[in-house]
This record gives structure tokens, sequence and C-alpha cells, in this order.
């Protein structure tokens, strides 16, 4: 039974997820899919480039390590590698994220 559900579960869509258990109502998920559909399309490596946080090179060698690992998130690779701190990467992607109203 448990492993029935887990795989049912696994089928679901995130925002069916959602609005059955009641985090957020059909409105609110309809709201937030219209947002995400007019968002630019942003990576990480981009943004991080961009604001100056990191260089072509390094994001090139986290990039190449994340490949060759096939896991890892790049953030993650760029943090131990000490390349960047985790709240700089925040910032970075508070800053780029922008929602339409």
């Amino acid at each position: 039974m448990a492993l029935e559900d887990q795989k049912e579960e696994r089928t679901r869509l995130l925002g069916e997820y959602l609005v059955t258990e009641k985090i957020v109502d059909a409105l609110e998920l309809e709201n937030a899919l219209s947002r995400q559909k007019n968002m630019p399309n942003l990576k990480l490596g981009e943004i991080l480039v961009g604001e100056d946080l990191v260089n072509e090179a390094q994001l090139d060698k986290a990039l190449k390590e994340q490949k060759k690992k096939r896991k890892g998130a790049l953030g993650e690779i760029l943090v131990n590698r000490g390349v960047i701190a985790k709240d700089e990467i925040q910032q970075a992607l508070a800053k780029n994220w922008v929602f339409p109203s």
C-alpha cells in the first residue's frame, strides 16, 4: 500500500499537490504560473558573471566539475570551491529575480 501511494504521489504535479494540501488555492497557483511564464530564463552562471561575482574561468571550472560528477548544484560547487559565499548567491538571485506585476 505504501509503495502504491508513493508511486501515485510521484506522478502528481506540484501544483496539484499544493492545492490539494491547501498550501495555496487554485487562484494563487494560476497567478504564480502566469507570472512564471513572463519571467526571463536566467541561468545562475550568467547572473554571477554579470554581477562580477565570479569570472568566466571560475564558472567554466565549476560547470566542468558539475558535468563530470553529474550531480551537485552549481551554486554549491562554487561555494565549496571558495569562489563565492552562499549569501552572495542569494543576493544576486534576489536582485535579478524580476516578478512582473
